[in-house]
């Protein structure tokens, strides 16, 4: 048996081992919110459809781990197998990042929305 600290998991051989502090996200409640909002530009190639969606932070707080989706029309539900550029990212005040998706355009059945959420 190996000489791993923790203890051993149920049987298959997995250790635990337990933290020895654990993080302190309080302040994150402070942060103020930042209104974001996309502008975006979608062409069908192929069986694909690719958007470039560009989004900036106009207020002077940071957006904090935003997150960008594709809805299947107004309020609609997400599409699924989206390949973004990116995700989760955060932004300063003033600036602005555009992101690249492609998705099958049999996903879509339709309009689409562009969804933007976010720590705040």
């Amino acid at each position: 048996m190996p000489e791993i600290p923790g203890t051993q998991g149920g049987g298959d051989g997995a250790f635990f081992i337990e933290p020895e502090s654990h993080p302190d996200y309080t302040d994150l409640a402070k942060l103020l919110p930042a209104t974001l909002k996309p502008v975006s530009r979608f062409e069908q190639q192929g069986a694909e459809t690719v958007g470039h969606v560009t989004i900036e932070n106009a207020t002077p707080h940071l957006a904090f781990l935003v997150h960008l989706a594709v809805n299947r029309g107004l309020g609609g539900e997400e599409v699924s197998a989206c390949n973004w550029s990116d995700s989760y990212l955060s932004l300063l005040p003033g600036h602005w990042r555009t992101l690249m998706v492609r998705f099958a355009t049999d996903d879509l059945a339709g309009a689409l929305e562009v969804r933007v959420a976010g720590w705040r």
